[in-house]
């Protein structure tokens, strides 16, 4: 008699299993990078906006020309080819309550290649009130 009559059991249930593990493994991976990419985008549009408001309208570059360069300029450091990128920055409403209003949007790169449900490009926005020019 056999005192182990269920010899690799284990081994068969852990290369049944093991499949389902990476792919989990690999879809948490690249939608934590989607999430750190897409927060990278939205922090490089608020700061770009936020440039933009503090500058004087008549001062040269014009805010959204300088909002632009900064949101172009900071998704630069953090790592996207800018070249495909769509920045725009325009005037919203008449003074004094006038706004700017920056858009981006940048083609995702996948971290590991795992596209599955996941958007083609990575966009932000942002509106702020114009900071009062003295």
């Amino acid at each position: 008699m056999r005192s182990h009559p269920r010899r690799g059991g284990a081994a068969l249930e852990f290369a049944l299993v093991l499949p389902i593990l990476l792919v989990l493994v690999v879809g948490i991976i690249e939608y934590g990078w989607l999430f750190l990419q897409q927060s990278n985008v939205l922090s490089a549009v608020r700061e770009g906006t936020r440039l933009g408001v503090t500058y004087a309208t008549d001062d040269s570059p014009d805010p959204p020309t300088a909002a632009e360069a900064s949101v172009q300029a900071r998704l630069t450091s953090y790592g996207f080819d800018t070249s495909t990128a769509t920045i725009d920055a325009v005037y919203e409403g008449a003074s004094p309550e006038q706004m700017l209003r920056v858009t981006c949007s940048v083609p995702y790169q996948p971290l590991i290649g795992f596209r599955i449900a996941v958007p083609e490009n990575l966009t932000g926005s942002m509106t702020m009130l114009l900071e009062v020019q003295d």
